[in-house]
């Protein structure tokens, strides 16, 4: 299949599956004693919000770990943490942005 045919395809099988997933959806919530659906997301972003921890500081690393070397290098364990850290503070900014959205 030419990759513009299957772009096309692509695009339509979502948009297929997304008016599916919002036909079945109730048009307002049951058995919730008349809580909106809204409000019902609203408290689980509350509780999710709580739940999320806070960013690793990084200037608070044990000085251990940012020594270097005699040739100006840190130790690969040290860059791989820093690394791992960058990528962690990242997803839960990405967590905290999107729970602000919702």
């Amino acid at each position: 299949m030419h990759e513009n045919a299957n772009i096309a395809f692509l695009k339509n099988e979502s948009l297929k599956i997304l008016e599916h997933v919002l036909n079945v959806q109730p048009r307002q919530s049951k058995g919730s004693a008349g809580v909106s659906n809204d409000t019902l997301v609203l408290e689980q972003v509350k509780l999710l919000s709580a739940q999320v921890p806070e960013l690793i500081d990084t200037e608070a690393y044990h000085k251990e770990i940012t020594r270097t070397n005699a040739q100006g290098l840190l130790h690969c364990f040290s860059t791989v943490l820093m690394q791992e850290v960058y990528k962690y503070n990242t997803l839960l900014v990405q967590i905290n942005q999107t729970l602000s959205d919702l």
